[in-house]
């Protein structure tokens, strides 16, 4: 490894983001925070929170991590594992110092105090868990029972499914995040039990979502929730800088069913992740022998659940059909809820550029929604509380709904705007309309209808198609589209000779 002396203290290293990368095993471990590298190798078995939290942020820059789930004063005690200083960084940074941030968290600190609330206990949301748990194991029992009623065993299989998410995004999240107690343990058996229901790997999913897009939302290049292709044609298209390919025009259709197959994605690429040692955007460090023990323990349980003991009962072909209902729901509610907060009309788009102060490119790339509704608040997982979330993703879900008037507040007195979505169900519509493209390419195709349905009469010649091509262009390219930074000039242009030149030959038929 090379390295340099500092020139500030000659006692300390310079390493670069590469070289501390490499520092990511037990024995080896060194973290970076604020520009500075701390050996935490001794500390591990240390930790209040368990040693397997370091092992997963050693050999990364933590800074943003670290803030959102410790309080200041916590870093004090790794002064002593100082070792040197961070030359570069991975991915691009941001201003950790922000007022506005150190008073919300002191002022959710002093709520928590004041009311004598642990953060990471509620009784009743530890009920609502295994509540929800059992009600999935029920379904899936039932349906077994009942399959020679072919309709009952389908809506038992789309039960099944529904309360299979609602798992996924109660206890399989807030043991993701380390919020389930203050007892390792407790999370990482709350986590094993429902990854034998579910299927997915906890393992995986913390270093995608914890230390990928909690650190980075919508930045694009270092979140892998959003991460697009710029130089190929993705499978949709989400920002202006993403090559244009004609499917786009369609993806309102095709993308709300490929939602379906999120849960089937999720459980393959598993493997994939773990045999390439990456997720996405986000490296991953060698997995621990419980942790391989508890990714394929999982894996092979949630098969015997889904598909060995049915066969006992149903026929390969029924089989498969109910498994197939089951994913499509699982799928579908969790795509949906969780890209409703960060794909909308009213956040920053992937790559648009943000606040270079941390805590304020989290409120510009985030969204609240329906935080006034108890079912929503309960079956989105508390994610339409996401901004809350967001800044204290070590606190309970249950504990959102009174963080969320607090963070009001205090965006109040720093002039700082809250983005939020009065009802659920209109924000479910703009998603859609935003994430698929639909909103953008109504109002073109509105216009362009309008005028040519007006004039069709007349159209002869390419002199009216341009003359309605400029008409359509001065219409279509508003204030709403470009903020929306959903389309571009030329994108438009393309899609509307599209839209006129079958215009054209529908009226030439007459």
């Amino acid at each position: 490894m090379t390295r340099q002396l500092s020139t500030d203290d000659k006692r300390l290293i310079t390493f670069t983001w590469k070289e501390l990368s490499a520092l990511n095993q037990r024995h080896n471990a060194h973290i970076a925070y604020k520009g500075n590298v701390y050996d935490v190798s001794s500390f591990i078995a240390k930790h209040p929170g368990g040693a397997e939290q370091l092992l997963y942020g050693a050999g990364k820059d933590i800074t943003h991590v670290f803030d959102s789930y410790h309080s200041p004063k916590a870093f004090e005690v790794m002064r002593q594992y100082l070792v040197g200083k961070l030359s570069d960084s991975e991915f691009e940074t941001f201003e950790t110092e922000s007022e506005f941030y150190s008073t919300l968290k002191e002022k959710v600190s002093t709520y928590f105090k004041a009311n004598r609330i642990d953060p990471k206990t509620d009784p009743w949301m530890f009920l609502r868990m295994v509540i929800f748990y059992l009600l999935a194991l029920l379904c899936w029992g039932l349906m077994i029972a009942f399959h020679s009623w072919i309709l009952l065993a389908t809506l038992l299989a789309l039960s099944w499914g529904f309360f299979s998410a609602m798992v996924a995004m109660s206890i399989n999240h807030d043991a993701g995040h380390f919020a389930i107690t203050h007892k390792p343990w407790v999370w990482k058996w709350a986590a094993a039990i429902a990854e034998c229901l579910i299927g997915t790997s906890t393992h995986i999913w913390i270093y995608q979502h914890t230390f990928g897009h909690h650190t980075y939302p919508n930045v694009d290049g270092a979140d892998p929730d959003v991460s697009v292709h710029k130089d190929k044609p993705d499978i949709w298209r989400i920002v202006i800088s993403q090559k244009w390919a004609n499917r786009y025009l369609y993806q309102h259709i095709y993308m709300p069913c490929l939602y379906c197959l999120l849960g089937i994605k999720m459980r393959l690429q598993d493997f994939h992740s773990l045999f390439i040692g990456i997720k996405g955007t986000v490296r991953l460090n060698p997995p621990t022998n419980s942790q391989l023990a508890v990714f394929f323990v999982a894996k092979v349980v949630h098969c015997v659940i889904r598909f060995v003991i049915p066969s006992f009962y149903l026929s390969i072909g029924y089989l498969l059909y109910l498994n197939l209902v089951y994913d499509l729901i699982y799928g579908f509610w969790l795509a949906i809820i969780t890209q409703l907060n960060h794909i909308s009309d009213t956040v920053v788009a992937p790559g648009a550029g943000t606040s270079h102060q941390w805590a304020e490119m989290q409120l510009a790339a985030t969204m609240d929604y329906a935080t006034d509704s108890w079912f929503w608040t309960v079956f989105s997982g508390a994610l339409n509380h996401q901004i809350a979330h967001h800044f204290f993703p070590g606190v309970l879900q249950s504990h959102y709904s009174k963080i969320t008037p607090i963070i009001k507040q205090t965006c109040a007195e720093y002039g700082l705007q809250y983005r939020y979505a009065v009802y659920h169900c209109s924000k479910f519509a703009a998603e859609i309309n935003l994430s698929v493209g639909l909103e953008a390419f109504k109002t073109m195709v509105r216009s362009t209808t309008n005028v040519l349905t007006h004039l069709s009469g007349v159209i002869r010649g390419s002199g009216y198609i341009k003359l309605v091509v400029s008409i359509t262009l001065k219409q279509a390219t508003n204030q709403s589209l470009k903020r929306n930074g959903l389309l571009k000039d030329n994108d438009i242009v393309r899609v509307l000779n599209m839209l006129i030149q079958r215009k054209v030959k529908a009226t030439q038929r007459y």
